[in-house]
């Protein structure tokens, strides 16, 4: 049904007013979980019957995923963003040099809607600005959603909870990841290139040692390694290696994974573990929870979204100043004010051990992840984030510009 875009509105459930969609914006096809968001929306977008195009945007490294099963329409070129909005989900890091870039995504009458994901307790001064030009940012957990709200100007914030489908084949396979069937097995993933000093995988070694000093049997410790080819990959493998000092244990998966075979590692484990410093969501502890595995995670930043005390395990932390291993999580840059979480070891460290010795509390914890997780996506895959934008697209007819955004520099 169409309605007036001047701001009457007699759309009735489940309805779309005329000529509205979105032109996504994304890596669709990489390796890394902003293209997992990215292939979500995409999902939820034909869920919903939402009309949309892609441009694919590559990441400068990992590999591709094949796009064929999308089944979705890639554009190249300004004459074909033919619906109102452009919804980008890209790295913070790239909005500063995109439309420089890629002018011809400042095509006429478009609004400009970024999904932002941030890992810290304040955004880069020298971003602030750029995406103070944006019509309204998409946030995807509460955390990202108040710092946008307290440090963007004239910047509507829209909050959305991340949409994660998950196929529904996935069974354990502790032979394929050479996992001992008997023992406690504990899981991580992450991608160097997200920075390790926000991952923490050192963290997590002490926290295992800790728990289980050498001699300890019945234990283990897996940790797949996205992209671990790459400069920062070879770098943090190294410096892994040398925190784990030769205990048979802990290994180290890193060649490259579908998808598939990743949720199957979470499957075969008995408990995933991120002691991150910060995280704009947390994917792989939303993907654990869902296959009924508990988490011990810092209880800090975007995850705590989706896990509270009663469906997880959580560590306690004290806040310290950034200081990471991109150029964006140093201070200066990032700025003095700006803190992430130190997770507390001991506190992961007793939680390795009592999930070891109860297999009761993990299956008891496990079924409330897996639990809240269920409540989170019926959430996530509601038309809410989509009707938000209708609404901001439809008072965007007649509100007065901002001063400075992107969308009225074509026109």
């Amino acid at each position: 049904m169409s309605q007036n875009l001047a701001g009457e509105n007699d759309q009735s459930a489940g309805s779309l007013p005329a000529g509205f969609g979105f032109n996504l914006i994304a890596s669709i096809t990489g390796n890394v979980g902003l293209s997992v968001s990215a292939r979500n929306l995409v999902k939820s977008m034909q869920m919903h019957g939402v009309p949309f195009v892609v441009a694919d945007i590559g990441h400068q490294w990992g590999g591709k995923v094949s796009g064929a099963e999308l089944n979705v329409a890639v554009i190249k070129f300004a004459d074909e963003l033919r619906y109102p909005i452009n919804l980008y989900v890209l790295p913070l890091a790239i909005y500063e040099n995109l439309f420089k870039s890629s002018p011809w995504l400042l095509a006429p009458r478009r609004l400009h809607v970024p999904a932002i994901w941030w890992e810290a307790s304040a955004l880069p001064p020298p971003w602030i600005e750029n995406l103070s030009r944006f019509d309204a940012v998409m946030a995807g957990s509460s955390f990202i959603a108040n710092l946008a709200a307290n440090g963007l100007m004239f910047t509507p914030v829209i909050e959305m909870k991340q949409p994660v489908l998950m196929p529904d084949n996935i069974s354990a396979d502790r032979a394929k990841f050479g996992l001992p069937q008997e023992a406690t097995v504990f899981s991580a993933s992450f991608d160097p290139n997200s920075d390790p000093m926000r991952k923490n995988p050192i963290g997590l070694i002490q926290a295992f040692q800790m728990a289980f000093p050498l001699g300890t049997n019945g234990v283990r410790l897996a940790i797949r390694i996205n992209n671990a080819a790459t400069e920062f990959g070879r770098i943090t493998l190294e410096a892994m290696h040398m925190a784990a000092a030769g205990d048979a244990r802990i290994s180290f998966l890193l060649d490259p994974m579908r998808y598939e075979d990743v949720l199957s590692l979470y499957a075969s484990s008995d408990a995933y573990v991120s002691l991150h410093r910060g995280e704009g969501l947390g994917l792989g502890l939303m993907e654990s929870m869902a296959l009924g595995k508990p988490v011990i995670a810092t209880a800090w930043s975007g995850n705590m979204s989706f896990m509270d005390n009663s469906c997880g395990c959580l560590v306690r932390y004290r806040l310290v100043p950034v200081n990471g291993n991109w150029n964006f999580f140093k201070p200066d840059f990032i700025g003095p004010n700006a803190f992430w979480a130190e997770p507390m070891i001991d506190d992961a460290a007793h939680w390795m051990r009592k999930l070891h010795a109860d297999p009761h509390l993990r299956r008891r914890l496990g079924a409330a992840a897996r639990m809240r997780i269920q409540t989170y996506q019926v959430q996530a895959w509601s038309r809410q984030w989509i009707d938000e934008l209708v609404g901001l697209w439809q008072a965007q007819s007649f509100l007065p510009r901002a001063p400075g955004k992107f969308s009225a520099m074509a026109g």
